[in-house]
Parts: structure tokens; C-alpha cells; sequence
């Protein structure tokens, strides 16, 4: 069928303004809006689908002359009467008319036509639905009086043109807003962390998300890197390996509960330590996401005011000591020996007049070292 230049002038307008719009709901309005002009219609719904099984929602519908009196009914009783609600996206098409779908003949003598339709001035109906492959997305329904005329297959073939642009730009202003969604609900998390690096990987460890901070020390690692190391993205290779590590161990099921476990891991970067703490974020039935802590660690006491000879060697140590690790695991962060490490906290014991683990963690809270929630005080080596 050929259309005239006023038709496709019509498309390119509805197509376009859609394709500007930044929201969902600003959308909606638009496309109503131009409906009146483009399709004469004096009044219509934009529904959007929701949940698993992508049903038209009758929560958050736009309206465009339809009174809230008469959409509160259709909610509670005449959806199940509505002709068209039978037929919510037929496989071969995304344009009905309501002789498509039922005889006028039978749609008169109705009590959805008698009771519902006639109070508001609807006889004619033309409806649009939205999917984009196998999504349902939308559906768009325009109402006319009786003595406007029946939509024109003209019109219905102007509707069935525009369905690609609108499914695109409903789609597109969709997603925009999940993802502003995410960003901010990740903002209202981090941001009494704003002394913390934080990076949250997707299942391939590829980053989704990271503040400032995150940026800052990634270069800081990334500059440090050794024998030609690459960054893996935006990921620093030695970084990037620690995520490799974690994510095995989750695999192997060398973690239990592994949501509430984390991973450390204490990096040196020249005078520079910096802290970095894995944890598994679950995510949907089968997703997984990794959130990274990045902090500086620094010594709790400056090595101007360390008045007890302690080596910076000594000072890590004890910084992981007073974090509950054990000597294996201290070596394993520090990539010593665990001999080395006995040989360490010997030296730490002399210098700090202590005898053992249980009053080295006394003597350290005297002096005001920072001990973790729940530190053991175990006995010897």
C-alpha cells in the first residue's frame, strides 16, 4: 500500500520524538500526546508489562482522556470482558483494530460495549503492542467516538511502520533507567566509604562499577606492575590474579558460605600498602558478583614515632597479626616463609618486652593498636 508524504511525515515525527525521550513515563506521555494528531484518537492507554511472565500491568498505566474513575473499574472488573485483553499479543501482528477482533454486531449488544465503552464515548479501538524478539514490552491502546470513523487500514499500516522505532525507544529509555537505578542504589552504599576504594565485578570479572578512590589506587597498582604485566581492562594483572584466586576457591567450594566469607590480600607498592578485600555478592539464581575493597594500610605507628626499633617488615606482621591471621597465613600475604615469620615475631616479642602471642595482642591494646571485633588471643606460635 502506498502511503502519501503526510504519512510518512507522521512516522518520522512519532519515531523521532520517542527516540529523544529520556523516560519511560515521558515516553508514554509523548506517544498519547502525538496520537490525537497523527491517528485522531480523543483518548488512550500506554500499559507496560511486568513480572516473570510479562502480563499486561494495570499499575503505573498512563492515560491520555480517560477519566481514573473508569480505568479503577477496568482494574477490578472489565479488563476480563475487554475483547482486546483476550488477545494481548497475537503472534502474526503488533496492529489490531476491533473488528479484528470482534463483529461490531456483537460488540454493541455487550455488556462491556453497554455498561463501559458507550459511558466514555469509545467505539472504535486501535491497539499496538510492543515486543522486542520474545520480550512483550507495551501495549498502546487508541479510542475514538463513533462519529470519528473507524481507524483506516491506512492507519493501521502508519502504526505497523512506527512499531520497530517505538519497541527501540521503549527499550532503550528502559534500560537507561535500570542502569541510573543501579548507579544510584551503589551510591547510597558507598558513599560513608568514601575513604575506600570499591570495585564490583561481574561473573567474568569484568569491572561494572568503581568510585574514585578504586581508580586511584588501580593506577597505583597498575604502575607498580613487574616483568611486562598487563592490566586485564581496567584491572591491575596482580589484582586481577587475586580475583583469578578467589573465584577458583568459590568454584572448588573451598568456601563455605562464601557471601559472607572475604578474601585478603596485602599488596606492597612502595612505600604503600594497600589492603584489598574480596567478598561474592550473589546475584539473581545463577549471577554472581565480586565486590572489591581497596584501602591504604598504613602502619598504626608513623615510623617517626616508633619508639621500639621495629622493622617495617615487623610493623606488617603485626598489622596482619592484629587482624586474627594465623603465621601460615601471614607468610602466605607477605610471600615469606612461615620459619620467617616465627623468626619476625620473635624479634617483635623482644623488642615489645612480650613473651608470646596472647601478650603481645595485651600489649598491643595498651598501646592503642587497632584490633579487629573478635580477635583470639591464641597461645605461642
Amino acid at each position: 500500500m502506498h502511503l502519501r508524504g503526510r504519512d510518512l511525515k507522521d512516522i518520522l515525527l512519532v519515531s523521532r520524538t520517542a527516540l529523544e525521550c529520556g523516560q519511560v513515563n515521558e515516553l508514554r506521555r509523548e506517544i498519547l500526546r502525538l496520537s490525537e494528531q497523527v491517528f485522531k484518537a480523543e483518548s488512550g492507554n500506554f500499559f507496560l508489562t511486568g513480572g516473570s511472565d510479562q502480563k499486561v500491568s494495570f499499575d503505573q498505566v498512563i492515560t491520555r482522556g480517560i477519566d481514573d474513575k473508569f480505568l479503577s473499574l477496568f482494574r477490578q472488573y472489565y479488563y476480563k470482558l475487554d475483547p482486546f485483553y483476550r488477545q494481548v499479543f497475537p503472534p502474526h501482528t503488533s496492529v489490531i483494530t476491533t473488528e479484528q477482533v470482534i463483529p461490531f454486531k456483537d460488540l454493541i449488544d455487550s455488556e462491556y460495549y453497554n455498561d463501559f465503552l458507550k459511558h466514555q464515548s469509545i467505539h472504535y479501538e486501535m491497539v499496538i503492542y510492543l515486543k522486542s524478539r520474545s520480550r512483550k514490552m507495551g501495549v498502546v491502546a487508541l479510542f475514538r467516538p463513533q462519529k470519528a470513523g473507524d481507524f483506516s487500514i491506512e492507519e493501521v499500516v502508519k502504526a505497523e511502520l512506527m512499531v520497530p522505532y517505538l519497541t527501540g525507544a521503549l527499550e532503550k529509555t528502559i534500560v537507561s533507567e535500570q542502569v541510573t537505578k543501579s548507579e544510584g542504589i551503589i551510591k547510597s552504599i558507598t558513599s560513608d566509604l568514601t575513604n575506600k576504594g570499591i570495585i564490583i565485578l561481574d561473573e567474568n570479572l569484568e569491572p561494572i562499577y568503581q568510585n574514585e578512590e578504586a581508580a586511584r589506587l588501580s593506577s597505583v597498582l597498575s604502575q607498580a606492575g613487574v616483568n611486562g604485566e598487563n592490566s586485564h581492562g581496567e584491572l591491575p594483572h596482580q589484582l586481577y590474579l587475586c580475583c583469578q584466586e578467589f573465584k577458583k576457591s568459590i568454584l572448588a567450594g573451598r568456601l563455605a558460605e562464601p557471601s559472607e566469607k572475604e578474601h585478603q590480600r596485602l599488596m606492597r607498592v612502595g612505600e604503600e600498602q594497600i589492603l584489598i578485600r574480596l567478598h561474592r555478592l550473589p546475584f539473581g539464581e545463577q549471577s554472581t558478583l565480586f565486590l572489591i575493597y581497596l584501602e591504604p594500610d598504613k602502619p598504626s605507628f608513623p615510623q617517626k614515632e616508633n619508639k621500639f626499633g621495629l622493622t617495617r617488615r615487623e610493623m606488617e606482621v603485626i598489622n596482619l597479626l592484629s587482624l586474627g591471621l594465623k603465621n601460615l597465613e601471614i607468610s602466605a600475604k607477605l610471600f615469606i616463609s612461615e620459619h620467617t615469620v616465627e623468626n619476625h615475631l620473635k624479634s617483635i616479642y623482644q623488642k615489645l618486652g612480650v613473651k608470646n602471642r596472647t601478650s603481645l595482642i595485651h600489649r598491643l591494646t595498651h598501646l592503642n593498636w587497632p584490633m579487629p571485633e573478635g580477635t583470639n588471643d591464641p597461645d605461642g606460635f
